[in-house]
């Protein structure tokens, strides 16, 4: 899926029409999603004629973007990061979205682009954003790009509901964790899908995954991440290979008393239907693990 992803991205920027904007600074108060919640902060954005980026809370692991100019053309937004990138969508309607910085300390580039005709996109711009990770848990107890929890009620209510009747922060997990690996089921068309490139540019909708009960890896980790968020649990979904060399994505829950502590939901998940004493000792053994290459 990873190279599939970067053949399309790599064909969309070999095509993409360069047009240069200017930043300048200026003050404003946006609106800014954080663990399922907003508030307003005044903050410096740098602003171009086509967008504007508010970084105050860069150390925190996130950053706002607003596409400025009226248009109802697709909008992508990439973020690199030491030879790695992501990709989302934009909308001129959507306002300020949260795009997460979640690969510590460093210089992130931020660059726009809007759809033109065909293949061809514009080149509206691009910013650097030096972060100095302040925490490392910080990051991932926040909502963005790819773990949007505030616009996911249902995900965060199941949460609610899921561990209602928990005491520490490892049965909540834990719950959350059994609750996603046995109440969605694999969906072998869309990791056809994922292989052919057609999910790309997909955003990860949490209740959308809520509601039809299937997916792939990406999609189980992505709701138990956002489900734990909701709970006030930092959670990261990682990307990687097993050692088989199979692209694939996990979680990692941060418990007080035991630290970073890897779950698998979609690998849990197979464990019901084959052996699921071996598929835990799989899980739990790091060299099964290898390669991360982006964190979120």
């Amino acid at each position: 899926m990873k190279t599939m992803l970067k053949r399309i991205v790599n064909i969309v920027l070999a095509a993409a029409i360069i047009m240069a904007t200017v930043g300048t600074a200026a003050a404003a108060s946006v609106k800014v999603s954080v663990a399922g919640a907003k508030k307003t902060a005044q903050t410096s954005t740098v602003d171009t004629q086509y967008f504007s980026l508010d970084t105050e809370s860069r150390n925190d692991g996130y950053i706002s973007i607003r596409y400025n100019k009226k248009t109802d053309k697709d909008i992508r937004v990439y973020i690199y990061k030491d030879n790695e990138f992501d990709v989302t969508g934009l909308t001129y309607e959507q306002g300020w979205k949260t795009l997460g910085l979640t690969n510590g300390s460093g210089t992130y580039t931020i660059k726009v682009y809007e759809h033109a005709y065909d293949n061809l996109y514009y080149n509206r711009g691009q910013t650097d954003v030096i972060v100095e990770a302040a925490d490392p848990i910080k990051p991932f107890l926040f909502s963005n790009h790819k773990i949007n929890i505030c616009s996911a009620p249902k995900t965060e209510a199941a949460a609610a509901s899921i561990t209602a009747g928990c005491v520490s922060v490892k049965e909540q997990i834990n719950a959350i964790h059994r609750y996603v690996a046995t109440g969605i089921t694999y969906d072998y068309n869309r990791k056809t899908d994922a292989q052919s490139g057609a999910l790309a540019f997909e955003e990860i909708n949490l209740d959308a995954i809520l509601e039809r009960k299937s997916g792939i890896c990406i999609d189980y980790a992505a709701l138990m991440c956002g489900m734990l968020r909701s709970r006030g649990i930092a959670a990261k979904m990682e990307f990687g290979y097993l050692a088989d060399g199979k692209y694939h994505a996990w979680v990692k829950a941060f418990d007080p008393e035991a630290g970073w502590v890897r779950y698998d939901p979609s690998t849990y998940s197979v464990g019901y239907q084959i052996n699921l004493p071996w598929v835990e000792a799989y899980i739990s053994n790091d060299a099964n693990y290898v390669s991360v290459t982006e964190t979120f």
